[in-house]
C-alpha cells in the first residue's frame, strides 16, 4: 500500500493533541495531590507507544509520501520518545537486513 498523507496527518495530529493535552493536565494537577498527577500519567503512557509507532513508520518511509516529511516528523517524534531518530533508523535497518536467529 502507499501512504495517504491526509490520513497520516489526521492520526499524527489527533494523537499529538491528546498527548499535549494530557501533559497540560498533568502540569495543572501538580497543584493538587501527587497521586492525581500519577493518575493523569496513565493515558500519556498509552499514547507514547503510538507516537513511537509513527516514528517507526517514518523510519521505513511509510507514514508520508515525502522522504523529507518522514525524516522531519520522525526526528521530532524521536525527541518525544527519547529515541534519536537517525541512530534508530540506521540500527533498525541493520535489524531488517540481518537473518533471524
Amino acid at each position: 500500500t502507499r501512504p495517504v498523507d491526509r490520513k497520516a496527518w489526521f492520526q499524527l495530529l489527533t494523537t499529538g493533541a491528546l498527548f499535549a493535552l494530557n501533559w497540560y493536565l498533568m502540569l495543572l494537577s501538580l497543584r493538587g495531590p501527587y497521586w492525581l498527577t500519577l493518575l493523569a500519567a496513565l493515558p500519556a503512557a498509552g499514547l507514547l507507544p503510538r507516537l513511537f509507532i509513527f516514528q517507526h513508520h517514518c523510519g521505513h518511509g511509510a507514514l508520508f509520501r515525502s522522504r523529507v516529511a518522514n525524516n522531519l516528523i520522525g526526528g521530532m517524534l524521536g525527541v518525544l520518545t527519547l529515541m534519536p531518530y537517525r541512530y534508530w533508523r540506521r540500527t533498525h535497518a541493520v535489524h531488517h537486513g540481518a537473518p533471524a536467529i
